[in-house]
């Protein structure tokens, strides 16, 4: 359904869902950036090549799930055309 037909309590409640989910996705990033930062500093190998190496990781890391993502995307589209 558009939002733009919502009526406005409606419109109300997908903001504050929308709202709802960004703030809990926020959290779930930071407690992963905690993990992550643990796992680079207790990791001899790891830890060698300081904060550059887990900043190169992460971005890697990253970059391959969005590529992920947009693939589901594009396969989802397709489906939905069909």
């Amino acid at each position: 359904m558009d939002e733009e037909k919502l009526d406005p309590r409606d419109k109300l409640y997908k903001t504050i869902e929308k709202l709802l989910i960004s703030s809990l996705s926020f959290v779930a990033a930071l407690a992963w950036n905690s993990a992550f930062q643990k796992f680079f500093e207790r990791n001899k190998l790891l830890n060698t090549g300081g904060p550059w190496i887990y900043a190169v990781s992460i971005t890697i890391i990253t970059i391959m799930l969005l590529f992920g993502i947009n693939k589901l995307d594009i396969f989802y589209l397709n489906l939905k055309t069909k």
